[in-house]
């Protein structure tokens, strides 16, 4: 029986026990924790909630979940998946890398890795493996063209429960830019009620936190959005109206973002103009699992396009 102990924070293991009948009683393994970080500085943390798995050629390894702070402090991919070699005592216990903790580097398991495409309900194609949804698909909300995809609003901002329209990857690395095109194909979509909405890009972890860079109407002026929501609340909400003279929202916008960290460099270019840096974000430490007491944080930051309010958009990823 192997167990997840310690919490799940910093002293998360895996311990074993074996009895020889279900119902106990169980003799707890003499080599217990077989898993544990035991070095604070190391790069794997909160190493526990193991499984067992052996291969078609007879080797054991064991796959369990820990967090990569990194120099920060703060584990921005949030729970990921690592693996190390099993090996067996004489007298039958299994020990986890030879009781060194998990390691930094390892040798893949000597078995085929097939490139199959997983299935999914919309022919997404190239878009299976990366992308995701954070509420499933809803017919009318997503469609998909040979270069990116369409986003139409559902009338509802990323914050509340109901919220769609919003196409994600998950955040691999500490360091990375991301970028997308989009044009507006109709302002208040189904709706004939001129209403606020904006559109662009953001870096989510769920609902409760959340950055935006987009492009939008508020109370009938155009401008460039820039967001941070923490906690229930805007903590940042700056809304650069004529930001350009008559911004045509209907025609090709750029957004970048720089990820440094926890830095976050928020860019808009507006039909082919140069980079313009809009914001400079110091510590979105709210992007991070360790970053808000709120529910349970283990999914890690991601990054996408989204639509907030009724518009219509395109987007080329």
């Amino acid at each position: 029986m192997f167990m997840a102990e310690g919490g799940t924070g910093i002293g998360h293991r895996i311990t074993v026990a074996r009895s020889k009948s279900l119902m106990g009683t169980y003799e707890s393994c003499p080599y217990n924790p077989i898993m544990r970080q035991w070095d604070e500085t190391g790069q794997l943390q909160c190493c526990g909630h193991g499984m067992p798995v052996d291969t078609p050629e007879g080797d054991w390894y064991m796959v369990y979940l820990c967090l990569r702070p990194g120099e920060s402090g703060y584990s921005m991919q949030g729970r990921e998946t690592a693996l190390d070699p099993i090996t067996w005592t004489a007298d039958g216990w299994p020990l986890v890398n030879q009781l060194m903790g998990p390691s930094d580097l390892q040798k893949k398991p000597g078995i085929p890795i097939t490139d199959e495409k997983c299935g999914n309900p919309l022919n997404m194609g190239i878009f299976a493996n990366d992308w995701m949804t954070v509420r499933g698909y809803e017919e009318g909300t997503f469609r998909y063209t040979e270069n990116g995809i369409v986003l139409q609003g559902n009338g509802k901002d990323m914050n509340c429960l109901g919220y769609l329209p919003v196409y994600l990857q998950r955040q691999r690395e500490g360091c990375f830019e991301a970028a997308c095109k989009m044009k507006v194909l109709a302002e208040n979509q189904n709706t004939g009620v001129m209403t606020d909405w904006d559109a662009g890009m953001t870096c989510y972890y769920d609902e409760n936190s959340f950055l935006k860079l987009g492009i939008g109407r508020k109370n009938g002026q155009t401008g460039i959005l820039v967001a941070e929501y923490v906690n229930d609340t805007y903590v940042t909400y700056r809304f650069e109206k004529s930001v350009v003279e008559e911004i045509d929202v209907l025609k090709q916008t750029e957004f970048k973002i720089v990820t440094e960290g926890l830095i976050r460099k928020l860019y808009y270019k507006i039909s082919g103009d140069d980079w313009t840096l809009s914001a400079t974000l110091e510590n979105v430490t709210y992007l991070c699992s360790e970053g808000l007491s709120k529910g349970k944080r283990f999914t890690g930051a991601m990054w996408g396009v989204y639509v907030n309010g009724n518009a219509k958009v395109e987007f080329v990823l």
